[in-house]
C-alpha cells in the first residue's frame, strides 16, 4: 500500500520538477545510466 502512495505522489512532483527547473528528470537518469 505504501508503494502505491509513493507512485501516485511522484506523478505531480515529476511534472512540477520539470516545470520548476525546466530540466527533465529522465535526462539526469540517462547520464547516470551511461
Amino acid at each position: 500500500m505504501h508503494a502505491r502512495h509513493v507512485v501516485i505522489d511522484a506523478a505531480p512532483f515529476h511534472q512540477w520538477y520539470e516545470n520548476h527547473y525546466l530540466q527533465p528528470l529522465d535526462k539526469k537518469r540517462d547520464l547516470k545510466a551511461s
